[in-house]
């Protein structure tokens, strides 16, 4: 003979604590249908408990997935801002290097390179500019949300440039 499980024997009292009478005052006619009932209502119960779990799983699903999209929205954002401020900034730089350029053709007329510092002033700014333009296009590269060509680099020039 098989031992009833805890479980078992917390069905069974939870059934004589139903009935409230106990099994022995119930008319006999009747048990059968009260213990197939008991059961059928513990199914459905244990029926629902499954589906709030599962609710409640999808539910945290759904709070992860909007976390998400709303992160994934301010990066948008962030990248459209960026964007705009990189062209703006690139007309100005376009600007700067243009008149670098231009003032760095009239110094070059009017001094040799050795005694003008001027000319090494303006390869300077023209130097910096173009780190900025370099800059601006990695911003706008953000802001497309594109893939940039990645090429090796030779980090001692940038180095020597930054320094």
């Amino acid at each position: 003979m098989k031992k009833p499980s805890d479980e078992e024997a917390r069905r069974d009292k939870l059934r004589v604590s139903i009935i409230g009478l106990g099994e022995r005052s119930i008319r006999k006619s009747y048990y059968p249908e009260l213990q197939q009932r008991i059961i059928e209502l513990e199914r459905a119960n244990e029926d629902l408990l499954k589906e709030i779990a599962e609710r409640k799983r999808a539910e945290q699903v759904r709070d992860q997935l909007e976390i998400q999209l709303r992160q994934a929205q301010k990066m948008e954002a962030i990248g459209s801002l960026a964007g705009g401020i990189a062209h703006d900034f690139n007309n100005i730089l376009s600007a700067i290097i243009g008149y670098a350029e231009l003032a760095q053709i009239s110094a070059a007329s009017q001094c040799s390179e050795e005694s003008c510092h001027v000319l090494t002033d303006l390869r300077g700014v023209l130097q910096a500019a173009t780190r900025a333009k370099n800059l601006v296009k990695q911003i706008l590269t953000f802001s497309r949300q594109q893939e940039g060509d990645r090429k090796p680099i030779e980090l001692v020039a940038v180095f020597r440039e930054g320094v």
